[in-house]
């Protein structure tokens, strides 16, 4: 039988337990969990657009009109004007013929790489990259070739060793674990 307490005895002992914590305001650079307010250093907030109140507002009037949920995928029932004219704008803005907008960072990442590559391909991912982009590499199925931190030369090596027709490199822009920029 499996000990559970005694791995989660274990997992407390090392300092790696961790539990969720009250968020009580928006998202800023500060915020108040569980009663204290804090600097914010981990967030994905880059823009400061959690507590914008033109986008407050706009989302208030959304939710008037539109209601508080898609009531279904977008493919069955959910896909709203607004994804469609957001999707224009931001083509538009981009100058691109088209756009589609996820959910958040991890669904783009696991839906735009499965969507991309099949078995039949070879990704090289560097080896920090997020989580999302190595479940978007597994969930397509394609042979997953890791290579240093930011080192083109380990990369190119196995480009040479690895590439046999249909491949992509992806790589982070921000590596989210340590704030590294890809260059």
């Amino acid at each position: 039988m499996y000990d559970f307490e005694g791995v989660l005895k274990d997992i407390k002992d090392k300092g790696l337990y961790r539990e969720l914590r009250s968020v009580e305001a928006s998202q800023g650079t500060y915020t108040v969990i569980d009663g204290r307010k804090m600097l914010i250093l981990s967030s994905n907030n880059y823009l400061g657009l959690c507590d914008d109140s033109r986008l407050k507002n706009a989302a208030i009037e959304a939710i008037r009109k539109y209601g508080v949920g898609a009531g279904g995928s977008r493919l069955t029932c959910g896909n709203f004007v607004l994804h469609r004219e957001l999707e224009e704008r931001l083509a538009g803005f981009k100058e691109a013929e088209g756009c589609i907008v996820f959910g958040s960072g991890y669904a783009a990442n696991i839906g735009t790489i499965s969507g991309i590559a099949d078995k039949s391909w070879v990704i090289f991912c560097d080896r920090l990259n997020h989580a999302s982009i190595v479940d978007g590499i597994r969930l397509s199925g394609a042979k997953l070739v890791v290579y240093k931190h930011c080192d083109m030369e380990d990369l190119e090596s196995k480009i040479v060793r690895y590439h046999t027709g249909k491949s992509l490199i992806v790589t982070d822009g921000v590596f989210s674990m340590d704030g590294d920029m890809r260059r």
